[in-house]
């Protein structure tokens, strides 16, 4: 039943992905901005998904080949435009998509699990709205300039 739960969650999370991706098709905003804040607004909406995933993951509740046939079709879109926006210069070439994939979700995660101990410690101003779109404009510049020193670009069987 547990499973089921999560995977209904699972389910309405990829209708969101899908109304999402009809309006932000990487032209015009950044692509790595829109795709935070519609993790965190997606966070934000379900407080229970992220609690009811935080237990399946600590439990191993939940058989991981059913969770990757959920999120292969929003995988699958995330490749294609993560590919475009690298080909076009607004994502660094040497950045691999798991990489920046784990990033936006860990960061969008971790944000919203940590919310008051982060607005009491950084701020309120750093995870209100503004500061919220101020952090993902920050992300797309974080993976569309910095330059790496020494490290061979790309993840290897990462498998998100």
């Amino acid at each position: 039943m547990f499973e089921q739960i999560l995977l209904d969650l699972f389910a309405e999370s990829e209708a969101e992905f899908e109304r999402f991706a009809d309006r932000a098709e990487p032209d015009g905003e950044d692509l790595t901005a829109a795709l935070w804040r519609h993790f965190t607004d997606l966070h934000r909406r379900k407080p229970e998904f992220q609690r009811l995933l935080t237990w399946a993951n600590l439990e191993e509740a939940v058989d991981p080949a059913a969770l990757a046939s959920v999120r292969s079709h929003e995988n699958s879109r995330l490749r294609r435009w993560f590919a475009q926006e690298a080909a076009a210069g607004r994502i660094r070439a040497d950045i691999a998509f798991e990489s920046w994939l784990l990033t936006l979700m860990g960061v969008a995660y971790f944000c919203n699990s940590n919310f008051r101990t982060l607005s009491r410690t950084l701020g309120e101003s750093c995870l209100d709205d503004a500061g919220r779109i101020r952090l993902g404009a920050d992300l797309g510049v974080v993976f569309s300039g910095i330059r790496r020193m020494g490290v061979s670009p790309g993840l290897s069987g990462c498998g998100v």
